[in-house]
């Protein structure tokens, strides 16, 4: 490693010669500085990712970086419901679900949507739900057609 990618103090600080030729002792304190800044700004963005509501896009994204922490993600898949109890209706600032792969159909936005609208509307048969709109793009010039999907029910 030739250059320290962090933004803590001990990475903007030292380079990697220096923390070599540190001893052990010192290293070891200035690692520890280093992960528990780490640690408070992962905090602080899952704290916004939450206040936004877009804390399954976050731990989403953030699962594919490493085999254990997608391991992790998939334990959560399987505790889905406790976290629709805590996941806020409504967002404050951010609008939009990312849809990555299958795994994404579990957002709990797609679940509750779902499950609101399988508890307010009848349908028979297979229904599918969807919004067409005209979105303009105004850096090409031209509109495209996007469809919204909100539901798909099979009954």
């Amino acid at each position: 490693m030739d250059y320290l990618p962090c933004n803590c103090e001990v990475c903007r600080k030292w380079d990697v010669q220096e923390l070599k030729r540190l001893n052990k002792e010192d290293r070891i304190l200035l690692l520890e500085k280093h992960n528990l800044y780490v640690s408070i700004e992962e905090i602080k963005n899952i704290k916004l990712h939450i206040k936004e509501g877009t804390l399954w896009n976050y731990l989403q994204e953030k699962s594919r970086v490493h085999p254990s922490l997608f391991e992790a993600f998939l334990l959560i898949k399987n505790n889905i419901e406790d976290l629709i109890r805590y996941h806020p209706i409504s967002k404050a600032e951010v609008r939009g679900i990312f849809f990555f792969d299958k795994l994404s159909s579990i957002h709990p936005d797609v679940i509750m949507y779902h499950k609101k609208l399988s508890n307010n509307f009848r349908f028979s048969g297979k229904t599918l739900i969807y919004s067409p709109s005209l979105i303009p793009n105004r850096l090409l010039g031209v509109e495209k057609l996007n469809y919204c999907v909100i539901c798909l029910i099979r009954n």
